[in-house]
Formats: structure tokens, sequence, C-alpha cells
């Protein structure tokens, strides 16, 4: 039969495992504040959605220079407003603002300038 050979087995103390737990722990909750941040700082999908509609209307707002009102599927009301910019004859702010229930989620503004050739029209 084989002798066994008797060797001191080599361990982490209690208070080593400790403290690396602690610096474990420590970069997990910066790691976790840093994505709440992230999270909390990024456009929600709605907002991406209402300025890609706000975009559209921006585009048409030239030829249609009267206050607009629209609602979409879900409920959203729309409500286009362009008038002329500081006494200019050829640029106008164009105002969106989107509301549901009552209450403003969002407004979106552009001063637009018209063409020169629309201008002779």
């Amino acid at each position: 039969m084989a002798k066994l050979k008797l060797q001191k087995l080599q361990a982490s103390t209690l208070l080593e495992v400790i403290v690396a737990m602690v610096i474990i722990l420590i970069v997990f909750v910066m790691a976790a504040q840093i994505y709440a941040n992230v999270v909390r700082s990024s456009p929600s999908a709605e907002q991406q959605y209402l300025r890609a509609t706000a975009e559209n209307y921006f585009q048409s707002s030239l030829e249609e220079k009267e206050q607009d009102s629209a609602v979409l599927p879900d409920s959203t009301k729309i409500e286009k407003k362009t008038e002329p910019y500081a006494g200019y004859a050829d640029v106008f702010l164009c105002t969106v603002t989107f509301s549901r229930n009552g209450k403003n989620i969002g407004t979106y503004h552009r001063i637009i300038q018209k063409d020169k050739e629309d201008a002779h029209e």
C-alpha cells in the first residue's frame, strides 16, 4: 500500500473572505447605481414615439399654417400650432403638444424657415 503524504492544507482566513466579500459588494452597489442612472436618463419608448410624431407634424407644418388637432389610437390628443416668429414673414414657430386625460405629456417646439421657392407662390 502506498504511503499517504501528509501536507498542511493552505486556506484563507475568515477575515480575508469577509474583506473580499465587502470589496465585491462595494463594486456591485456602484454598478447598480450606474445602471439605475442610465435607465432613468434614457428616453422611454413613448417619448421616442412622441418625438417622431412631432417630427412628422413639423414636416407638414408649412403647408398647413392653422392650428390643428388630432387624436392617436391610444387616446393621446395632439395639438399643433404654427404662428409667425418674431415678426419675420418667412420664419414660423411650430409647437406640437401631446396630452392624455387632460395631462400634458410632451411639448415640442421648432423654428422653421419657409423655403424661398415657397415664399413666391
